[in-house]
């Protein structure tokens, strides 16, 4: 395994000031190397991408056939019990190496991406999913990259498709759209919008609302372990309100820079919509994570992404995610 590793000078925290400059060589050597990842990102740029106005924000729709694995795979136990992990170091693709992050972490590229720069952040070691085994590392992935990429987190019931092995997802900064749709609703005081002030301060600002049937939670600060406290704190109301046994339903998404840091949690209810289940016509081959609840729904069959409506996208976010009433405690 050690051949597939690439190492760099590290601090004690694992951090480096040259981490982002690394990332991007990292990147461009697995272009050069690995021919099915090269292949992939060329696909990427052809894909079909068009544009839905909603009732509070806009969402694209991009139709990528290279994710029909992720989207179809089976999450239940029995199967993720006997398959193969694919994040675990050992079982990685012939051309694939991984960067150390952290002293922990590997970072890989994602084969099937989503983004022209798409990674995958999996744990060393076989771990099951649990986010508050990788919130720290979330936030420092964010922070050592000075911004530039964006890290989203998928529940081992609502979007991950390795629910056994502890990772999240990267992404470029800007490439989930209600990140900066939010951002700027957020900070448009002239503009009324469903989204409420729990507190303001120069250090912290915390809203909740909900934008087009989706409840979420929105936190900016400048202190990173402030962040983490403030997500940990939201994840174990969700866990109390909706009475969940091990870790809510949730997709959490962090961007920012080293000077501030935004935190957004959708509660979710729902991995899969009731027309992923369907038959005929009525079925739409849509498994929402992350990237789909943050505004780019991700659709591997053409005659879905040619026959959705925005309708449609308001019902599946409907079926997926808590409205604005799961705050209502908080």
């Amino acid at each position: 395994m050690h051949n597939k590793l690439i190492f760099y000078p590290q601090d004690e925290s694992g951090s480096c000031d040259h981490f982002s400059e690394l990332l991007t060589a990292f990147i461009r050597q697995q272009c050069a190397t690995w021919t099915q990842l090269r292949e992939a990102r060329a696909w990427l740029a052809k894909n079909l991408v068009k544009s839905f106005m909603l009732t509070d924000a806009e969402v694209l729709v991009q139709h990528n056939p290279h994710r029909i694995k992720s989207s179809a795979t089976r999450v239940d136990k029995e199967f993720i019990h006997r398959r193969p992990c694919f994040l675990c170091p050992d079982r990685l693709y012939e051309e694939q190496k991984a960067l150390l992050f952290r002293n922990d972490w590997l970072v890989l590229n994602n084969p099937f991406p989503i983004f022209q720069d798409h990674l995958v952040v999996a744990h060393t070691k076989h771990l099951p999913q649990h986010i508050f085994s990788c919130l720290h590392a979330m936030i420092a992935f964010v922070q050592d990259t000075g911004g530039s990429f964006t890290t989203f987190y998928n529940g081992p019931e609502c979007g991950a498709s390795a629910p056994d092995h502890l990772h999240f997802q990267a992404c470029p900064a800007g490439s989930i759209p209600l990140v900066l749709q939010f951002d700027k609703l957020h900070t448009d005081t002239q503009v009324m919008h469903p989204v409420s002030s729990l507190c303001t301060t120069k250090t912290i600002a915390c809203s909740v609302g909900e934008l087009d049937r989706r409840a979420l939670f929105f936190c900016s600060t400048t202190d990173p372990e402030v962040l983490q406290h403030q997500i940990h704190a939201v994840v174990v109301y969700l866990q109390n309100e909706t009475a969940s046994a091990e870790e809510p339903l949730i997709n959490i998404i962090i961007s920012g820079s080293n000077q501030r840091l935004q935190g957004i949690i959708f509660p979710r209810k729902a991995h899969r919509p009731a027309c992923y289940f369907s038959r005929g016509k009525s079925k739409l081959l849509v498994s929402p994570g992350a990237v789909d609840i943050g505004g780019l729904i991700v659709l591997p069959r053409r005659e879905d992404f040619e026959r959705i409506t925005g309708e449609q996208i308001l019902n599946i976010f409907s079926e997926v995610c808590y409205g604005k009433d799961i705050f209502k405690n908080l």
